[in-house]
């Protein structure tokens, strides 16, 4: 895997669609991993943006990650943030020490053996994790956050049913790859926001234009 290469091919995106789509197939293709997806804030949430290899089913029961009460309002903490389920959730968060075992330096999930882990891990250290991934036969998992403007957008998630797939050069290959795709996003946005700035001044030009005309008549 090569930063170069990826950075060449995720350029050749038009928009954030094209790119996260280029990423996807690229990550499959590199690293092997059966299941790969990208989870993007929307709203309040961070819902899956698009995968390749999940189950129509895996993604529609983890789509969401804002815990609701039986009412289905979201549930909040003591500063009206959101409370997100699950280690995707801890992981966007960033409120998750990486003094643990499983979690990187730079905050992202990593396990080569999800049976093992849950069945080592203490419950306050798994926290308020939903075990779909290990129910559905993933045992190798990586989640690494995505970055942008000082907060984490969402996340690229990487599953495999074999374990021990996940090495120190995937680690730091996919976490410089999460920093890319967001500074990739920051120029879409620049983009798309010069282009908006664009169109206002045109609007605003040709309504001067006919309220010039207005005032000859």
């Amino acid at each position: 895997m090569n930063m170069s290469e990826f950075l060449s091919v995720a350029e050749k995106g038009k928009g954030r669609e094209d790119i996260i789509k280029l990423t996807l197939q690229y990550l499959q293709d590199k690293t092997g991993f059966h299941s790969v997806a990208v989870r993007l804030k929307d709203g309040e949430d961070y819902p899956y943006y698009t995968s390749l290899g999940f189950s129509g089913h895996f993604i529609k029961a983890e789509n969401f990650l804002c815990k609701r009460d039986n009412e289905d309002n979201i549930v909040r903490d003591g500063n009206l943030n959101p409370c997100l389920e699950c280690m995707c959730g801890r992981v966007i968060r960033g409120d998750i020490s990486n003094d643990l075992a499983f979690i990187t330096e730079n905050k992202s999930f990593c396990s080569n053996n999800t049976t093992v882990l849950l069945a080592s891990c203490s419950p306050e250290e798994k926290g308020d994790t939903r075990n779909r991934c290990n129910a559905e036969g993933y045992e190798s998992v990586f989640l690494s956050p995505i970055p942008y403007n000082g907060e984490n957008i969402g996340l690229i998630q990487l599953n495999d049913f074999k374990p021990d797939m996940i090495t120190e050069d995937t680690i730091e290959f996919i976490e410089e790859l999460a920093k890319a795709l967001g500074h990739a996003f920051n120029k879409v946005f620049l983009k798309e926001k010069t282009l908006k700035e664009k169109k206002k001044i045109l609007k605003d030009n040709i309504q001067q234009i006919l309220d010039d005309i207005q005032r000859m008549k």
